[in-house]
């Protein structure tokens, strides 16, 4: 049960992020999802080297 509850959470967010289930599998698709996974994986980055950023300036406070 809870595996076609993953299933189906990811392809309703599939269609979320390309607009259409029928562009899935196509290099537009692709390029969307690797698109999208390089801003979301920037900004958790950003916010770690913020975190540790800080931390620094506590630590030497």
């Amino acid at each position: 049960m809870n595996a076609r509850r993953i299933q189906v959470n990811s392809t309703r967010r599939i269609v979320q992020i390309t607009g259409s289930s029928k562009m899935a599998g196509t290099i537009q698709f692709y390029r969307k999802l690797f698109l999208r996974t390089v801003k979301i994986k920037n900004k958790l980055t950003n916010a770690v080297l913020a975190a540790e950023f800080t931390a620094s300036k506590l630590a030497a406070f």
